[in-house]
């Protein structure tokens, strides 16, 4: 009898594993990586390792020398017959998602049923001629050379990202704002826009943002100036515009107003000891005394002893004697003259001139905090894109259905489950965002009500198409997914093993795609 192979169950292996990824690439975990050389044991010396060898020593490169007449070439090898021969992939399809109108699963989000698409698919001509696709029709040899076939079932989310990045284009080039970022559309439209020249700023949504290394990822997808955050930090208005406006416009660094410190700290440590007088040990100051004594000086000497002890505290060398007490280190500068102070310490005034990053300078310039130059700003506001999310989707159909009452729709907001009023929060602050710029929002992946849904032309899909091709001099795309594979055509139950993982909660960032 013929031993039975049991189907294996698909382990989901890293993001940046060969397994995780298609035939024979792996995309690179940011847009500046370079391929590295790899040396082999078959790899030739570029001199001899003897100099001046007689040549009829060498390996002959013909066929003068022959081998004996004991030498036989090898026979091949039996073949196994039990071994499993994978059969060739000739179609893949992704998952198609449905999301539940009466039922929710452990999280109280809709429950998501799932089928094989029957537009978002390829398989190869039978007579060899190319790819037919299930939105797009019959795709030539030319056409689809060099991208591999579970790329082309994401041929409509690249197209999709293709059409808004040429939508936002007749804006000029500048700061582009996505939300959903791990999702193809808009993962397309991150890299795309990005290569077209403009700094985007990509908010993953919440059912991925707890994934750490999705997050890198997209932060190296979206070239500096351009940034990747979590939908968490986008709900927050005024850091996310604070964001938006460091990455588009750039940072202005307000001087220190250096008489203001000293006034702040005078007050401080009239509330200290205001709070603490009852303690026996602590000093008595006047105000009086701290208004004329304490100088700017003193207060430069002042801050540079603890610049002193916590720099000791690091090292582990803390010294021995006294205890590090500032009430009494305040009440011995007051009573000294500031010139002796500064002459026994003579590189306070140095250190306090630096331009260290960070640093609050008593004396000189402001502070030096690094920021971006003119020429790495990434110019004004040119759109937004929202790619819809089965979150998004339902908060959105929620506040629809409340009606135009600001009251009727916070009502309905405080009926949706914390996630889905964080995405809609978060989708909020970057629809504002665009629209107060004056600038246009598009929706990816579907539709939302009240938004323009992108438009996809046979310019877009040859768009996308060009970009999915892996180059034969870098082995690298300039388009890039994260996804699953699932053998089907070796084991039919892949299919539904497939659908099941996408419809989990939580699935990940993974796009399941099922191979026949």
């Amino acid at each position: 009898t013929t031993p039975h192979t049991p189907p294996h169950i698909p382990s989901v292996p890293p993001l940046t594993t060969p397994k995780n990824m298609m035939l024979r690439y792996t995309f690179p975990r940011s847009t500046t990586a370079t391929s590295t050389a790899r040396r082999c044991f078959g790899m030739r010396r570029k001199e001899p390792l003897i100099q001046n060898i007689d040549s009829s020593l060498l390996p002959s490169t013909d066929d003068t020398i022959q081998p004996g007449s004991y030498y036989s070439p090898p026979s091949e090898l039996p073949s196994d017959p039990d071994a499993y021969v994978r059969r060739p992939v000739t179609s893949a399809s992704t998952v198609q998602l449905t999301a539940s109108t009466t039922e929710v699963d452990t999280g109280y989000e809709p429950s998501m049923s799932g089928t094989l698409s029957t537009l978002d698919t390829c398989a190869i001509a039978s007579d060899g001629s190319g790819v037919v696709h299930g939105r797009y029709g019959t795709l030539t040899s030319e056409q689809v050379s060099g991208i591999p076939l579970e790329y082309l079932s994401l041929l409509h989310s690249a197209a999709e990202g293709a059409a808004a990045v040429r939508t936002l284009a007749g804006n000029g080039s500048g700061t582009v704002l996505v939300y959903g970022a791990t999702q193809a559309s808009a993962l397309a439209t991150v890299q795309l826009a990005s290569s077209a020249g403009n700094a985007v700023l990509a908010v993953v949504c919440g059912q991925h943002s707890s994934n750490e290394e999705a997050v890198d990822l997209v932060k190296g997808f979206a070239k500096h100036p351009g940034t990747a955050i979590t939908e968490e930090y986008a709900m927050k208005k005024k850091s996310f515009g604070d964001l938006v406006s460091a990455i588009s416009v750039g940072e202005e660094v307000v001087p220190d107003d250096k008489e203001q410190m000293i006034v702040d700290f005078r007050a401080n440590v009239k509330e200290y000891f205001e709070k603490y007088q009852v303690d026996e040990n602590l000093p008595t100051i006047g105000e009086e005394e701290l208004e004329q004594n304490f100088s700017s000086e003193k207060y430069a000497l002042f801050k540079n002893q603890f610049k002193i002890r916590g720099s000791q505290l690091l090292r582990g060398s803390v010294p021995s004697g006294p205890k590090f007490d500032p009430p009494s280190l305040l009440e011995s500068m007051l009573a000294s003259n500031e010139s002796s102070l500064l002459k026994d310490h003579p590189s306070v005034e140095a250190d306090a001139h630096s331009e260290e990053p960070y640093e609050l300078p008593v004396f000189g310039s402001a502070t030096s905090i690094p920021s971006l130059s003119k020429e790495e700003v990434g110019g004004p506001i040119v759109g937004a894109v929202i790619a819809v999310t089965p979150t998004l989707a339902t908060a959105c159909a929620a506040v629809q259905k409340a009606g135009k009452s600001l009251r009727a729709q916070a009502e309905a907001l405080q009926y949706l489950t914390g996630r889905q009023r964080n995405a809609y929060a978060a989708a909020t602050n970057v629809v504002n965002t665009a629209k107060a710029a004056g600038k246009e929002v598009l929706i990816v992946g579907g539709s939302l009500p009240g938004f323009k849904s992108v438009e996809v032309t046979d310019e877009d899909v040859s768009t996308a198409l060009n970009a999915m091709r892996i180059e034969d001099n870098s082995n690298m795309s300039a388009l890039n997914f994260f996804i699953q594979v699932f053998r089907a055509n070796d084991f039919q139950s892949y299919a539904d093993y497939a659908i099941h993982k996408a419809t989990e909660p939580l699935s990940g960032p993974r796009e399941k795609i099922v191979t026949k």
